[in-house]
């Protein structure tokens, strides 16, 4: 087969693949068994490896998740009972071990996560882009998708400026226009995404040395720390939902939002150490579903949907990549 890949933009990833935090994440927050789970733990490995092997600039931080009372304690204490099922590495922390590995983060109780890291999400784009091209593949930019229909099993793609390209196969594996793809292939599909757009603040010393979150709520892993590769810290994100997936201007999030958010594990971090950074992202979320879709369409055998694929979706990339190859 000759592979296509159509990218609506003049440069790929400038939208949900670069717009993140730039973390592999070790997969303990997600359901046993769920999509998310076996991607993540699959592919947080994957990711390292692929890092190294094509020089990717990427660390190996390791996460310190926080409990400030009981009841986060319950929460992250039933995340460590699954972790072993799930494949993830975890131990669980004294108050006195978070305070001594970071002096600016309180708590009563924590997990640490060995396998939680960054990298260079935009070298790694570059890379799987050129490593593509090596291989034969076709990336046209420029290629936004008007309509897609089947012609006695073909698929029949129109596109803005680059014509009409048929195709054996479909992987429908378009971000936040996933469900609006995945119904012009067949009006029957019924996704529905739920945008939720994330704006950062960055602190410009190193008051964390790795990855450091509260407890997560449903829904929600929280505001958090996460280290750059330049030596700053993200602080973030925000989390609205919104309507207008491509819109990336700043609104202007107080800043006094994301002191609030970490106040209760980082006490000594002021409204006056932060400030507003210009990275802003949008997540794909399926409306009712907090996992991935990854499935064939129910009419068309040759024609396979990736829906929902937001966060952890980096960490996840390799492994969806070798799952969707064994559907076909």
């Amino acid at each position: 087969y000759d592979v296509f890949l159509l990218e609506k933009e003049n440069n790929l990833g400038e939208h949900q693949s670069t717009r993140n935090s730039g973390v592999n994440h070790a997969g303990l927050y997600y359901p046993l068994g769920s999509q998310k789970a076996l991607r993540c733990v699959e592919g947080n490995a994957m990711l390292y490896s692929f890092c190294q092997e094509f020089g990717i600039p990427h660390l190996k931080t390791g996460k310190i998740v926080v409990a400030t009372d009981d009841s986060e304690r319950a929460t992250l204490e039933r995340l460590l009972s699954e972790s072993e099922e799930k494949g993830v590495p975890l131990r669980p922390m004294a108050s006195s071990e978070i305070s001594e590995m970071e002096p600016n983060i309180k708590g009563t109780f924590g997990l640490y996560a060995s396998e939680s890291g960054i990298l260079d999400v935009t070298e790694y784009i570059k890379t799987l882009a050129a490593l593509s091209e090596d291989k034969g593949a076709y990336l046209l930019t420029s290629a936004r998708v008007l309509g897609i229909e089947d012609q006695a099993g073909t698929f029949q793609i129109q596109t803005e400026q680059r014509g009409v390209i048929e195709a054996d196969m479909v992987i429908n594996a378009a971000g936040l226009h996933s469900a609006t793809l995945a119904s012009m292939i067949n009006p029957d599909n019924s996704y529905k995404l739920s945008p939720t757009r994330g704006e950062y603040a960055r602190i410009h010393r190193p008051v964390v040395s790795r990855n450091v979150y509260p407890t997560p709520t449903p829904g929600s892993l929280g505001v958090h720390f996460t280290p750059t590769l330049d030596g700053g810290i993200l602080v973030g994100p925000s989390a609205i939902e919104t309507e207008n997936i491509e819109d990336y201007s700043t609104r202007g999030t107080d800043i006094s939002f994301f002191a609030d958010k970490i106040k209760k594990f980082a006490p000594g971090i002021n409204a006056s150490d932060l400030r507003l950074d210009p990275h802003v992202g949008i997540q794909a979320r399926i409306l009712g579903n907090g996992d991935f879709v990854i499935k064939k369409d129910q009419k068309y055998d040759n024609c396979v949907h990736l829906v929902g694929i937001g966060s952890p979706g980096i960490t996840a990339a390799l492994s969806i990549a070798k799952y969707v190859g064994a559907l076909l």
